[in-house]
């Protein structure tokens, strides 16, 4: 299984998880980090009327973002991350710790929505937890 990342409010930290142990380039192919909206257009090739619509931070743009990551980066899996990790930026209906995970395959693609609290720090290290988290419950190994 090969396996390609667009991030947004993780800001590389799940592409690390990912490729800190040796012999991650054995199925790590791509990790996007696509921190603003234009990036996410023009990189990953998010539609802008899905950010106008729906909003950057949102289920529809968190599987956009992973179904064509997993396109761009050739790979059979593709994961993004998309949030607010804080400490600024929550917005009503849309508190810091809202995140919006998602995992893409040929045949089907998830998300979740997250509702963190605490630190961005903490925020980030549970936005990777639970990427983890879902990518076992679909019993997608890297090993």
């Amino acid at each position: 299984m090969k396996l390609a990342i667009a991030e947004s409010c993780t800001g590389g930290l799940l592409s690390h998880h990912f490729t800190k142990e040796p012999g991650a380039s054995s199925y790590f192919m791509l990790g996007v980090t696509a921190y603003s909206n234009q990036a996410k257009q023009d990189v990953l090739g998010v539609s802008k009327k899905t950010i106008d619509t729906h909003d950057a931070v949102s289920a529809e743009v968190a599987e956009e973002m992973s179904r064509n990551v997993r396109v761009l980066g050739k790979a059979d899996v593709g994961v993004s991350t998309t949030g607010l990790a804080g400490p600024g930026g929550g917005r009503r209906g849309k508190p810091i710790g809202t995140v919006y995970i998602s995992v893409s395959t040929e045949s089907r693609t998830h998300h979740r929505k997250l509702k963190l609290h605490g630190p961005r720090d903490y925020i980030l290290n549970q936005v990777v937890k639970a990427v983890v988290s879902l990518l076992s419950e679909l019993k997608i190994n890297f090993d």
